[in-house]
């Protein structure tokens, strides 16, 4: 399971849009979930965390600076 969050920062960018060529994309189940506080994040069935990163900056313009891994509760930069 790969889970996006902070793209509703964006809000130029339309999120029930975006988990549907996510889910196009990697060929998964992509769902938009709605959390406390009025955020919201996508989560893709499979393990796309690598792959991702790089399809979000050349699909959406999103700053390499602004993108992040988190595995086992370890924070990275994914470029």
């Amino acid at each position: 399971v790969t889970v996006v969050a902070g793209l509703d920062e964006y809000k130029s960018l339309d999120l029930k849009d975006v988990a549907k060529k996510m889910g196009k994309k990697f060929a998964c189940s992509a769902s938009l979930n709605k959390l406390d506080g009025g955020k919201a994040q996508i989560q893709l069935q499979g393990d796309v965390q690598h792959e991702l990163p790089h399809w979000l900056v050349e699909e959406f313009d999103i700053p390499e600076a602004n993108l992040f891994l988190l595995e086992k509760g370890k924070s990275e930069r994914a470029f």
